[in-house]
């Protein structure tokens, strides 16, 4: 995975979609305030104890929606903000 990947899908349409790196399923969240198909998500990789923001977001477009998402690399002091900033504490 590198430092920052992207990922699309367009309802309806899964010719358009491209997704995030299978490898996002093996982080473990840490923190999230996604609702209504959007927000952030703090991971941590076990692997390399590295922090991952992962961020949602969504447009309703008739006749579907078109769902963006980054999942992006952070450092040790980003992580920290961020998961006071959505709640996952100190």
């Amino acid at each position: 995975m590198g430092d920052v990947e992207t990922g699309f899908s367009k309802n309806g349409f899964p010719q358009y979609d491209a997704p995030l790196p299978a490898a996002l399923g093996e982080l473990e969240e840490v923190a999230s305030n996604v609702s209504g198909g959007r927000g952030d998500t703090l991971y941590r990789c076990p692997a390399c104890d590295g922090y991952f923001h992962h961020e949602l977001d969504y447009e309703f477009i008739v006749p579907g929606t078109e769902d963006s998402e980054t999942l992006r690399r952070i450092s040790n002091d980003e992580a920290a903000v961020l998961r006071t900033k959505i709640g996952g504490g100190s």
